[in-house]
């Protein structure tokens, strides 16, 4: 006899529920287990604090980059209103005028490649920047593309120029190669914004669940370990070559490639009472490292500063170069005069070929000195900068705010007083608005500090005793100096003197002086 169709509906559920009942008691006791683990792990071991995921700063010009050597890039069609005028980018994320990828006929294309000098964001205005002004002095059509970002190193410049300039075919690269451009890591000036897009549900576990986010941070899913420490990303795609030697390489092969003429163009320090070239060969020759270099590559140089020294002698009351040449009087980056007397130095490079040096080299490789001295300046350049794992102060740095940079330094000393890295820079920062005591004060305090033992023959560290000299020596206080310069020199490795690390010292002390007041804040016109 057959059964009712209520008897078999429900004999169906009750298989299906034998069936299903031993699969839902796992998944709820994975659900249970998961809970407990979440909540132990909390109290036990948290995760990391949350970073930022998909958020933009409006204010910043800058954006994550999903290339690991760049880390950092410009925002396409960026728009905003600086205290010295009107910054833009294009739709290709280069602060230019708006591009065609396809030159008109017969019109000749010079790519200007660097860093903050080339960029020039928060420095000067679009119409005074150096590649605006030298495109204005060609009277045949020549464009000269911005293709500068602001703390990039010579390869980043280069994988810039890869992936964004050569599409529009240049007849002339030209690399501003600046003094920084040594270091093989960038400073973090795009602190928010992920590096990729990710999905709804991963996004949602990375902000609610301390295990999933350790789990990413461990495995680098989703790259969220590369946005975490960006600066470890960036510097582990740098590699450990000196990034100007692999970038040189690099364009090269890029030049006889897509036929173009390489150019390096030398920029220089500005200085109180002089205008120098950075660093110099030791060999008595009175090349730079930087040329010795670029010709091992068969690659022309031009110094920039005589052309500056040439201006400084016609002006009535000889101004210091400093003052008369830089923003914010930094040493380093170009206000609108200093542009405008680079695009000059420029031109007469670009259209007097005999303005350009090229010295043949014998090596096969790079001049073995050169590399040498090149590996030492990067070095001390990479330990002149911030941090890499304190992004904040980076950005209040970059944006000369000085009272919070102070707080910021004087905070960190409060948790952790033998901290002489914070001591050095709150110390720099005091000697370049000339609080000399309490720069002093702060060098001093550093060099009594234990570091680590790897540290002890890092300029990091043993800056301090040099600063510290240089300080005394200002005030009058030889005996104290000397002291100091003592102290400090045993420290040194055995391929650095004593008369360079106090050369180092005051060099460093010179460099940067920032004004009395920080610039107001930019007031953002980009639509979002």
């Amino acid at each position: 006899m057959t059964a009712p169709p209520s008897s078999r509906h429900r004999s169906c559920s009750s298989r299906l529920l034998r069936l299903l009942r031993k699969p839902l008691l796992a998944a709820v006791a994975t659900l249970l287990a998961l809970g407990a683990m979440e909540l132990a792990v909390r109290l036990v071991r948290p995760a990391p604090a949350l970073a930022i995921i998909d958020v933009r700063d409006p204010r910043s010009p800058y954006v994550r980059s999903p290339n690991p050597i760049m880390r950092f890039e410009l925002k396409p069609n960026f728009r905003a209103e600086y205290a010295v005028g009107l910054a833009t980018t294009n739709a290709y994320g280069l602060r230019d005028v708006p591009r065609e990828i396809e030159a008109a006929q017969g019109v000749r294309r010079i790519v200007l490649l660097g860093d903050s000098v080339v960029e020039g964001i928060n420095y000067v205005g679009d119409d005074e920047t150096i590649s605006r002004q030298l495109e204005q002095m060609f009277p045949d059509g020549t464009e000269v593309f911005n293709v500068g970002v602001s703390g990039y190193c010579t390869l980043a410049e280069i994988e810039l120029l890869k992936l964004k300039a050569l599409q529009f075919s240049p007849d002339v690269v030209v690399v501003v190669f600046a003094r920084n451009d040594f270091m093989n890591f960038h400073p973090e000036f795009a602190r928010e914004g992920s590096i990729l897009e990710r999905p709804a549900v991963v996004k949602w576990f990375y902000r609610h669940s301390h295990i999933y986010r350790i789990a990413c941070l461990q495995f680098n899913w989703y790259q969220f370990r590369d946005e975490a420490d960006p600066s470890q990303w960036n510097a582990a795609a740098i590699g450990e070559e000196n990034n100007v030697l692999t970038g040189l390489r690099e364009l090269e092969r890029l030049a006889e490639e897509h036929r173009f003429e390489p150019l390096i163009a030398v920029w220089p320090a500005f200085l109180d009472k002089e205008i120098v070239d950075p660093h110099m060969m030791n060999d008595g020759s009175g090349d730079l490292v930087i040329e010795r270099l670029a010709w091992s590559r068969g690659i022309a140089t031009v110094r920039l500063s005589d052309h500056y020294r040439n201006d400084l002698k016609a002006l009535p009351e000889s101004p210091s170069p400093r003052v008369a040449y830089t923003a914010r009087s930094d040493t380093m980056h170009p206000n609108a005069r200093g542009c405008e007397l680079a695009a000059e130095a420029l031109y007469h490079a670009l259209t007097t070929p005999e303005a350009r040096s090229l010295k043949p080299l014998s090596a096969d490789d790079f001049d073995p000195q050169a590399v040498q001295m090149a590996n030492l300046i990067a070095q001390r350049e990479a330990s002149l900068q911030v941090e890499s794992d304190d992004p904040q102060l980076q950005v209040l740095e970059r944006q000369f705010r000085l009272a919070e940079m102070e707080s910021h330094l004087r905070a960190q000393l409060e948790e952790t007083p033998d901290n002489y890295r914070a001591r050095i820079k709150l110390g720099l920062q005091y000697a370049r608005q000339r609080r000399l005591e309490e720069a002093l004060a702060q060098f001093a305090r550093a060099t009594e500090c234990q570091p680590a033992p790897d540290d002890l023959e890092s300029w990091q560290y043993i800056s301090a005793f040099f600063y510290a000299a240089a300080i005394h020596k200002q005030l009058g206080n030889q005996r104290q100096s000397t002291r100091f310069y003592e102290r400090g020199c045993k420290y040194l490795p055995s391929n650095t003197t004593g008369p360079e690390a106090a050369a180092f010292a005051a060099r460093d002390l010179n460099r940067g002086l920032l004004p009395n007041e920080p610039p107001p804040e930019v007031i953002d016109t980009r639509k979002n």
